[in-house]
């Protein structure tokens, strides 16, 4: 063990070696990742770019061709087709009827033709844009349609049925990917030098900082390996005012405090059975006063659930949002339905003539915790029969002392309410 940990920082590859090789890596990828990401997300906001300026001119020439295509206008198409050929990057386009007869077809010396076929549209029927890479050339196609139907320009998502859209024509616009692929490997080579750069900067300071760090850690090794083996008087000399230096302070004085508490220890581990004698008898008096107020807990409650149980007035338990957690078994044998039906939800006996009324007591209930008492209303049970019932309600907090729902008690007066009519 000990000569292993003398090779730690005076090996061929010890700590000095293996933390500058530890730093080198970590920045290295770091700033591999950082331009990886940096490249990606400059290729995506360059092709985001050039696809929505493809899209946006290929709906706006499509919708100027509208009547002229309907009508056949070779003369003002060709007019529309020169303007568009002078945007940038433009150098194919075409513009043909529904059958597939060519209107117009023009292109430029850089752009190969095909007079046949440039690309099937998948959104020929559809009046949506469909966009194709073929040779560095980005084809927009989309449909011309009818004028009635020039609106699907805007709304064009999957709502829209084929049957109706009514196409007329095609147009085609191919847009160069030339300038746009030069512009994003000039991003990549400066992207790369300025990364070799940034990493060669901040591999140098790394080693400087590594140099300044391991050193002294040498010397607190030392240090270490002399308190370990016995040697107390052992002092570690770093005259550094950084938090090295307050390191190898702090190692100085407890050095210095290590005789002193070892003493303490020594006579700490005389009484340390004794005080844990005595703390073990406190556990166990109070697990078994736990254990008593356990008991007692369980006995208030099954007392409380008994009288629940046993009462012959309906007890319904809410939770704040109204949902039942319990109701008795008297709910179920006035109202019909059973735990199990009820239980999470809203019981669904409230007739739409008392729905305004009930709602009114149970917001104030509920907001402000004013009770309720013998609230005559009616209630519908399971199997559709009306009730006259009498409510009394109160809201009740949960352990920490927050509103925890409603306890709803509900007795069945139709009787005495056929007495009194």
């Amino acid at each position: 063990m000990e000569t292993f940990q003398q090779g730690i920082f005076s090996g061929k590859f010890g700590l000095k070696h293996k933390s500058i090789l530890a730093s080198i890596s970590i920045i290295s990828a770091i700033v591999a990742i950082l331009s990886a990401y940096f490249i990606s997300t400059q290729t995506k906001l360059v092709r985001t770019e050039l696809y929505y300026r493809a899209t946006s001119l290929t709906k706006n020439f499509a919708y100027n061709c509208e009547y002229s295509v309907l009508l056949e206008d070779i003369r003002s198409l060709e007019l529309l087709t020169a303007g568009i050929m002078k945007e940038e990057g433009i150098g194919f386009v075409r513009i043909q009827t529904s059958e597939g007869r060519v209107l117009v077809n023009q292109t430029t010396p850089l752009f190969f033709e095909e007079e046949d076929r440039i690309f099937d549209s998948p959104a020929k029927n559809t009046g949506e844009i469909s966009l194709f890479e073929k040779n560095d050339i980005l084809f927009a196609s989309l449909p011309v349609l009818k004028p009635s139907d020039e609106s699907l320009y805007v709304v064009m998502d999957n709502s829209i049925k084929k049957e109706a859209v009514s196409p007329i024509g095609m147009v085609i616009i191919g847009f160069s990917l030339e300038k746009t692929r030069e512009l994003l490997v000039s991003t990549i080579k400066s992207t790369i030098i300025i990364s070799l750069v940034i990493g060669l900067i901040v591999i140098a300071i790394s080693l400087l900082v590594v140099r300044s760090f391991v050193q002294p850690l040498s010397e607190l090794a030392k240090g270490t390996r002399e308190i370990s083996s016995g040697n107390l008087s052992y002092r570690v000399k770093i005259p550094r005012n950084d938090e090295l230096g307050y390191l190898a302070s702090s190692f100085n004085e407890m050095a210095g405090d290590l005789e002193s508490n070892r003493k303490e220890i020594e006579e700490y581990s005389l009484n340390l059975e004794q005080k844990v004698r005595k703390r073990t008898e406190e556990l166990q008096i109070r697990e078994e006063e736990y254990k008593k107020l356990y008991q007692q807990s369980r006995k208030a409650e099954e007392v409380y659930r008994s009288l629940i149980h046993s009462s012959a007035d309906a007890i319904v338990i809410y939770d704040m949002e109204v949902k039942v957690s319990y109701i008795s078994p008297a709910f179920t044998q006035i109202f019909g339905w059973t735990p199990e039906e009820l239980k999470g939800i809203h019981i669904p006996f409230v007739p739409e003539s008392e729905a305004g009324a009930t709602m009114a007591i149970i917001k104030d209930l509920l907001e402000q915790g004013t009770p309720c008492h013998d609230f005559e209303t009616k209630r519908l049970t399971k199997d559709g029969r009306l009730l006259d019932i009498s409510i009394s309600a109160s809201r009740f907090n949960d352990y920490d002392g927050n509103p925890g729902g409603m306890l709803v008690i509900l007795r069945d007066v139709s009787e005495r309410r056929a007495l009194e009519n």
